[in-house]
């Protein structure tokens, strides 16, 4: 099928090549990142997106505004992920070819393999800007370390030649770039350390106000069945070994059951620690816990809704954060309790909620917890409005994308 131009325009748009994840039609994160900052370009470029997704499933809407998208099956394994690189470098030598467009820079989301089509693509004399999300080597790291991997497989992601390894194909990708976007500080320090020659800037994730809006709580624990007078913390996401829940139980396990408001705990997600949270949630002999298990967006948004406060407790603090659900909970007018961690210790710094000193301990979060129980539900609710105040104002993801748009014409070659 041919690929036809976009009619020309009065006002000459910059074209713009996005390349998303092997999995960009996933749930969760990535997706909600890859609609905001695909969605914003859009309304400034002529843009064209390029997605992966497992090639055992079914390609899903993205929720993308309407454009030019091509979605490229992934095939499982090291041998599908080189195949898709070599698969995205065609693709985009083929739009240039039948469309006649000069690509002004592509905007690559971070994929370690990226190298493979980062250097090619470079060979060629197209601009590639990296979005830096994640450090691969510290997640092999604490999988390693928690007991996630076993045998052989622990011993190859945790090696120290494994790690090398990645860091030196890292550093070929981003020496290959015209520049880096860390979405926190120090990711950015990390891309210095490797290619100090490459211009790198920190820019945050955000959130849509439009699409994530206060529900009313009254009405949400309405529909989910929940008491209208209870003071529910919740937290929204994958079930990892860095999400600090264990220690949530344990604190949770001596609060007092007596007092009032009645407390209730909501997990909603899933995640390979699933089944040890349910383990020691019952080994603490915890009733006022509920694992609400995988929702969609929607359905979240609702337990969201029903909640007095968020919960963003992380135990990985080696590159700072900037999780997707600090933006939410704030576009969703919820107080937050964080770890005291670069960037999302904003909150505390912010008025819209409390940090718990790094590294989390017990007797830390139940304080914490016990000050969030003692508050009422007026200021509960006026902190959650800040907090949306300052979203609408300072974190949306038409703010950050006019701070990235701004940063990567400076940085043109």
């Amino acid at each position: 099928m041919s690929i036809s131009p976009d009619p020309p325009t009065q006002s000459k748009k910059p074209v713009i090549v996005y390349i998303g994840g092997c999995n960009v039609t996933q749930g969760g994160a990535e997706r909600t990142h890859t609609q905001g900052i695909v969605n914003y370009l859009r309304k400034h470029a002529d843009l064209y997106f390029i997605g992966g997704y497992d090639a055992g499933s079914q390609p899903v809407a993205v929720g993308l505004l309407p454009s030019r998208e091509w979605f490229l099956p992934v095939s499982r394994g090291l041998i599908g992920k080189i195949r898709h690189e070599l698969n995205v470098v065609a693709l985009v030598e083929r739009i240039i070819r039948e469309t006649g467009c000069r690509v002004d820079f592509i905007y690559c989301r971070y994929r370690l393999l990226a190298m493979l089509s980062g250097v090619r693509l470079a060979r060629r004399g197209m601009p590639q800007f990296i979005e830096y999300n994640d450090s691969a080597t510290v997640q092999l790291q604490w999988g390693a370390r928690s007991g996630l991997w076993r045998g052989p497989g622990k011993w190859l992601r945790s090696n120290p030649l494994t790690i090398a390894l990645i860091r030196w194909t890292e550093a070929v990708l981003f020496r290959r770039a015209a520049g880096v976007i860390a979405i926190t500080a120090p990711l950015r320090d990390y891309v210095r350390s490797l290619a100090p020659e490459v211009p790198v800037v920190a820019i945050g994730n955000g959130s849509d106000p439009m699409s994530v809006r206060p529900l009313d709580k009254t009405e949400s624990r309405r529909q989910l069945g929940l008491d209208p007078e209870g003071r529910y913390f919740v937290h929204v996401g994958t079930l990892t070994c860095w999400d600090g829940l264990d220690r949530v139980l344990e604190a949770w396990a001596e609060l007092d059951d007596h007092q009032s408001p009645a407390r209730h705990l909501l997990i909603v997600g899933k995640g390979h620690d699933e089944e040890h949270l349910q383990r020691l949630a019952a080994d603490l002999r915890i009733t006022s816990v509920t694992f609400v298990g995988e929702l969609t967006r929607s359905q979240a948004l609702t337990y969201l809704g029903a909640a007095d406060v968020g919960l963003l407790l992380k135990t990985i603090d080696e590159y700072g954060l900037s999780p997707i659900k600090l933006y939410e909970y704030m576009a969703a007018g919820r107080p937050i309790i964080a770890s005291d961690i670069d960037d999302i210790n904003i909150v505390g710094d912010l008025g819209i909620g409390a940090t718990v000193p790094m590294p989390l301990e017990r007797e830390a979060l139940k304080e914490t917890i016990r000050r969030f129980l003692s508050m009422s539900a007026e200021q509960l609710d006026a902190m959650g409005q800040r907090a949306r105040d300052i979203l609408c104002e300072r974190f949306t993801w038409d703010k950050r994308g006019d701070q990235i748009l701004g940063w990567v014409h400076e940085n043109l070659p």
